[in-house]
């Protein structure tokens, strides 16, 4: 899923209009002075375009500025009335140029010019929450009494938005355990911890909830436990969602041993034949070795550890069956103007020439429907502004997905006269 960079062209100025007279008629002719000089063609005020957006996505705002043509100009970047940043364009010979922007918090930002661009009209644009995914990886056994950790990963659906705040573990009917504070692990991932001790023997159900902030919105996921009155040297932790192409970590847990020291290899098993996964990983200070698997294919496989200690012939084998699920469908998107309808792939539809048209979109996840243009129309923040004259551009909708469904993006044309 990529924005569609978009470059605005504008008509050239039009030839000066006049007429010449000699010098030695023209006062004879009555002319006033001055009346043969060049008639020039107004030229249009400076223009700032982008379009709403979302925290983590990159969005493309462009300028057009034909008295500024093969000049590089800034704009200030604002939100909450302090000044974040400045974006730097280099115009064209047309006075086109365009610079991208990633926003990092969400509401509302403007967007103003500076020096001689500063005759645009600020434009203020607002930036939306990005949708989430979060697993959780629970202990496939534990020991009654015995404290056990599981992991939560929080990650966006799209960009680099890093997660901030808490994850509530519950029960999923009401019982709720706890919850743990984010930390930043990387390139949009955030994790979390959480120390539970199991008060008996049986299966246990646990939901994380993300808990929704202003930048991102709320996502969760299930995980249970088979509580043992012991357990094996080797268990593994492992989330129950795997969806085909989305890497999971798989992780080993030696228990019942602080002193031991050794390795872990991993194999994933299909029918009979197994797919070891890398080469051996080092057991942490905790006695955790964890390594990360992308699946392949999709249906009922087992994940197998085998953990040998260092110096002897200990070892421990823990296996577990899943299923990998294909990839979710597409995000429904729907994107409507007035005039226009709701908007088709392959059915064009004209727009009258110099209008602005409020776009509207909704999709299926919830989540926000980012816009970019094609051509010389442009969008300001929901506004899609068509051009004088006759021609053709294009509008894209794309959607980051969520809540089970993929990432999503189609492409409108629209003629105008």
């Amino acid at each position: 899923m990529n924005s569609r960079t978009a470059t605005r062209t504008w008509a050239r100025r039009s030839a000066v209009l006049g007429c010449a007279a000699l010098v030695l008629g023209a006062t004879s002719l009555g002319l006033a002075d001055g009346a043969s000089a060049a008639k020039k063609k107004t030229q249009p005020a400076p223009i700032i375009a982008a379009a709403n957006g979302t925290v983590g996505i990159a969005t493309t705002v462009s300028v057009s500025a034909p008295t500024l043509a093969n000049q590089t100009v800034n704009a200030l970047l604002t939100y909450n009335g302090v000044g974040i940043g400045q974006l730097a364009f280099f115009l064209n010979a047309n006075g086109s140029g365009s610079s991208s922007w990633t926003p990092s918090q969400p509401g509302q930002w403007t967007i103003s010019g500076l020096g001689g661009l500063s005759k645009a009209a600020p434009l203020t644009v607002t930036e939306a929450g990005i949708s989430t995914v979060t697993v959780l990886a629970a202990v496939n056994q534990a020991q009654a009494g015995t404290p056990t950790t599981m992991v939560v990963a929080v990650a966006p659906t799209a960009g680099n938005y890093q997660p901030t705040g808490t994850v509530t573990i519950t029960n999923g009917a009401g019982t709720t355990y706890g919850s743990t504070t984010l930390e930043p692990y990387g390139s949009g991932l955030s994790y979390g911890t959480f120390v539970w001790t199991p008060p008996s023997v049986g299966t246990y159900n646990f939901t994380a909830t993300y808990n929704q902030t202003a930048g991102a919105l709320s996502s969760s996921s299930t995980d249970s436990t088979n509580v043992l009155a012991s357990v094996p040297l080797v268990t593994l932790r492992l989330p129950t969602q795997y969806t085909i192409g989305e890497p999971v970590p798989l992780s080993a847990v030696v228990n019942n041993a602080p002193n031991f020291t050794g390795s872990a290899g991993f194999s994933i098993i299909n029918g009979n034949t197994p797919n070891y996964i890398g080469g051996s990983v080092g057991l942490n200070s905790n006695g955790v070795a964890t390594t990360a698997w992308t699946p392949s294919v999709t249906g009922y496989q087992v994940v197998q550890a085998n953990v040998s200690n260092t110096g002897n012939t200990i070892s421990g084998v823990a296996t577990q069956g899943i299923s990998v699920s294909a990839a979710g469908a597409l995000d429904p998107m729907s994107v409507s103007a007035p005039n226009l309808g709701t908007l088709k792939v392959n059915v064009p539809v004209t727009a009258k020439a110099g209008s602005r048209l409020p776009v509207s979109t909704q999709s299926g996840s919830g989540a926000a429907v980012n816009l970019s243009e094609g051509g010389p129309c442009f969008i300001q923040a929901n506004t899609l502004v068509v051009p004088s004259g006759r021609g053709s551009c294009t509008l894209t909708a794309s959607s980051p997905g969520g809540n089970g469904f993929s990432p999503n993006s189609a492409t409108f044309v629209i003629n105008y006269s």
